[in-house]
């Protein structure tokens, strides 16, 4: 034939091919097997020579010593996993095909075991160990093959790597793990980002390499050339990604796994499919260059796994924040044409490349602006977008809603949820995350502030003049930076001379810091979204503590309308784990604070726990946020550390070993400890002896009275939750007279200080809107001004006709200003 035969004839014991496949598959969803390299005595080995058959002929190539070094482990991995199918099967692609297919449907088994099963029942330490040993049955199974390379009479240093096709070999590695990122980023827009959801995702993405990876075994038996068409693959892979990006459906939010698979399906699955081709076609390329499978094996593994370990760094750092989600599609699709280039043996190879670029020529570059964020923020179509900054963590888009032109609310969206915001709840309870605790420790000197958001909390502890450094930690410098709009100018909390700014995770930063503060306050991401979890465990907590000062204090954030019954009491009781005196306050309805403290401390005085409202700034604010006298603050108290404890029972706690102790699907409805513990709060206020020893004792006598207005606020806050409204012109009436409260009428008909705001300077400017007449109206009669009020409250119904409400206000109005 013109070139040198090659002969062997390889005497083992007959093993079954499903072994082989079985141990691979167990390697791949668990940790790498460990192999031992074969004896060179293997006395099952005889060679013999022979003239070396065409590259074309497709049958098993000999292994030949090399002295590549950089690539020896993968090497011997895939020369036992290769060749101990081989011997059953001459066809190196067919066996390369059934392998990669088999040991990537392994990793999605192992994928979703691990996020369904095996934390669930034995937690991280428990399934790490049942991945060793996966690992170790895998490296068994592999040993007892006792196959070991062939031996070759040709020269030692075999036939030169081919560059090119490794090259195409790595790109594709690369393409696919940055789509990977890129997949998710855009994905979680429109789905909870659960953990359940990124283990459904990347249970899709491996079961589609898996079914190409088959697709393209079974395909050799008819077609033992197909790795000609390896340029196709890949130019067919340009044009389904176009595609499924073209083609997906936007719509808001949604909760349901289903989901989650489903746009998994329609958008990763096609080049997923792909990809497990491509690896098998450029793997039968390469093997049909060098003319030894082993090497053809260990090289392509070793190229393809090289880019896809760099895929994802210069995808999340580099092409996301530069040009965005939809820019890194793009230029993945101009890279599969580029891989088609390298792979490309003859010209009819540019037909399919022709194709795919005329594609990208065509790419919808207007529909991430256009269509995606639109749809995505459906939710708060009240809202129009004002900035989108793509992060390497996650992108953040800001919302604003305006009133009669002016802003009145800001968002902060990302990963398919608002995140914070500047509604009146979350002002109130982002601003108790500061006031309450300095009223209980009013000798606070410095504090440290976890998670941003949109700088109310920040804001909040600028404003105190005690403090004498703020520390702000947050992994995402894009969230603190956009917060400009919300704070512009020398409002911005991070421009005050006392803060400095860490861009890093909260926990890494209590991990490294050697200072101890004296108020640590956080308000991290919901617990459920992924990766979220280890900032509300016990040892979290338990970190928290160590880095307060003697006398320091810590609140925390408990959003109990997302939670369950017993997340509830899992996040409480890893709380309550590391702070003995835990305590529960209301912030704002379902918006709860922990506090939690080292040890005892003496109550402060009156004059000292009273300090914030007579301050021209907090007491503005204070005011403006519901909370008008040092009684009020009080009686936003909902439990002690005894009542806790009896909530919690016998529930474990969470932990970093057992996160999914919080279900990670979404909670509906409320978790039952909300109510009881509501209604239970005054007498439980009275009854408690953490009350007695950390508040001052004209506020514990005081306090009990501002219970009912409490509790009436806080079931209005829950009104947003879809509870009834509490309002009517008797509660009106009640509060009007029996208290001084200025802030609950305004809410309870629907109004807040800031919308008023608004409202006066427009009518100042000469707006005459009914609606805008009806918040000056409502502002009018909680500063129980009555006759004023009567009077707007007449405007607005003459604008507002059909209203059926107008009339009773008016009447109210006119019957107290008798």
């Amino acid at each position: 034939m013109g070139i040198r035969d090659r002969a062997r004839e390889l005497h083992v014991g007959p093993r079954d091919r499903q072994r082989s496949v079985a141990a691979t598959s167990a390697s791949r969803a668990t940790a790498a097997a460990t192999l031992r390299r074969p004896r060179d005595h293997d006395r099952h080995l005889r060679t013999a020579p022979r003239p070396r058959t065409s590259a074309s002929s497709g049958r098993a190539r000999a292994a030949v010593p090399t002295s590549d070094r950089f690539a020896a482990s993968q090497r011997w991995a895939a020369h036992l996993r290769v060749r101990s199918a081989s011997q059953h099967d001459r066809d190196f692609g067919r066996v390369l095909g059934l392998l990669y297919g088999s040991n990537t449907i392994g990793a999605v088994v192992g994928a979703l075991a691990g996020e369904l099963f095996l934390i669930r029942a034995l937690g991280v330490r428990g399934a790490g160990v049942v991945a060793a040993c996966c690992s170790l049955i895998a490296g068994l199974a592999a040993l007892s093959l006792h196959v070991a390379p062939t031996l070759s009479r040709r020269e030692p240093a075999g036939e030169p790597a081919p560059r090119r096709l490794l090259f195409a070999a790595g790109l594709s590695g690369f393409a696919l793990l940055a789509l990977e990122v890129i997949w998710f980023r855009f994905v979680i827009f429109f789905v909870a980002s659960t953990s359940v959801a990124f283990a459904v995702m990347l249970a899709v993405v491996l079961a589609g390499i898996g079914i190409g990876a088959l697709i393209a075994s079974a395909i050799w038996t008819r077609f033992p050339n197909a790795d000609r068409a390896t340029p196709v693959v890949a130019c067919a892979s340009a044009v389904a990604l176009v595609l499924s990006y073209s083609g997906f459906v936007a719509e808001p939010a949604r909760y349901e796994t289903t989901s989650v698979f489903i746009d998994s399906l329609r958008l990763m699955l096609p080049v997923s499919i792909l990809s497990g081709v491509f690896f098998t076609v450029i793997g039968r390329a390469v093997e049909r260059e060098l003319g030894e499978e082993s090497r053809a094996a260990a090289f392509v593994t070793f190229a393809n796994t090289i880019g896809a370990a760099i895929g994802p760094i210069i995808a999340g750092f580099v092409l996301i924040p530069t040009i965005g989600v939809e820019g890194s599609f793009f230029t993945i699709g101009v890279l599969y044409v580029v891989i088609a280039l390298l792979a490309m043996r003859n010209r009819i190879s540019l037909i399919p490349i022709a194709i795919a670029a005329v594609t990208l020529v065509f790419f919808p570059f207007h529909l991430w602006r256009n269509y995606f964020l639109p749809n995505a923020t459906h939710e708060y179509r009240d809202s129009r977008i004002v900035a989108v900054r793509e992060g390497p963590i996650e992108t953040a888009v800001y919302l604003r809603t305006d009133i009669a032109g002016e802003p009145y609310v800001y968002k902060l969206f990302t990963n398919g949820f608002s995140m914070s915001g500047t509604a009146f709840p979350s002002k109130r309870y982002m601003s108790a995350f500061v006031y309450l605790p300095l009223a209980l420790r009013p000798q606070t000197k410095n504090a440290l502030l976890i998670s941003y958001g949109v700088g109310v909390t920040a804001k909040r502890l600028t404003e105190a003049k005690q403090l004498e450094s703020i520390d702000i930690v947050d992994i995402s410098k894009s969230i603190v930076d956009l917060s400009s709009i919300v704070w512009p100018g020398a409002s911005y909390p991070p421009a005050d001379r006392r803060v400095r700014t860490h861009i890093e995770d909260g926990r890494f930063f209590l991990l490294t810091t050697a200072k101890r503060f004296d108020l640590i306050t956080a308000e991290p991401p919901p617990p459920k979204t992924a990766g979220i979890v280890n900032l509300y465990t016990r040892e979290y907590f338990e970190l928290m503590r160590d880095r307060l000062s003697d006398h320091g204090i810590a609140s925390y954030w408990l959003p109990i309308y997302q939670l369950s019954d017993s997340d509830a009491k899992a996040i409480i009781g890893a709380f309550c784990g590391a702070f003995s005196d835990c305590s529960l306050w209301s912030g704002a309805g379902a918006e709860w604070i922990l506090v939690g403290s080292r040890g005892n401390v003496p109550a402060p005085t009156y004059e000292a726990f009273s300090r914030q409202w007579r301050d021209p700034v907090s007491a503005a604010t204070l005011k403006r946020i519901g909370i008008e006298t040092p009684e009020q603050l009080a009686a936003t108290f909902v439990a002690d550390a005894p009542i806790l404890r009896r909530v919690i029972g016998g529930s474990p706690a969470l932990t970093d070993n057992h996160p999914l102790r919080l279900d990670p699907n979404l909670a509906r409805g409320f978790a039952q400890p909300i109510f009881p513990l509501m209604l239970g709060a005054p007498d439980a206020f009275v009854k408690s002896d953490f009350i007695r020893r950390a508040l001052p004792p004209q506020v514990v006598a005081a306090a009990p009275a501002s219970f009912g207005p409490q509790q009436l606020l806080d079931r209005t806050m829950l009104v947003l939750l879809g509870l009834p409204s509490p309002r009517s012109p008797e509660v009106l009436r009640r509060v009007l007279t029996t208290t001084k409260l200025r802030t609950l009428p305004r809410l309870l008909l629907g109004t807040d200080p800031w919308l008023e705001d608004i409202a006066i300077r427009e009518r100042t400017r000469g707006n005459r809107h009914p609606f805008l007449a009806y918040v000056v109206a409502v502002g009018a009669l909680a500063d129980r001004d009555y006759g004023r009020a009567r009077d707007l409250f007449a405007e607005a119904r003459r604008g507002l006709p059909r209203s059926r409400e107008l009339p009773g206000y008016e009447a109210l109005a006119e019957s107290l200003a008798r």
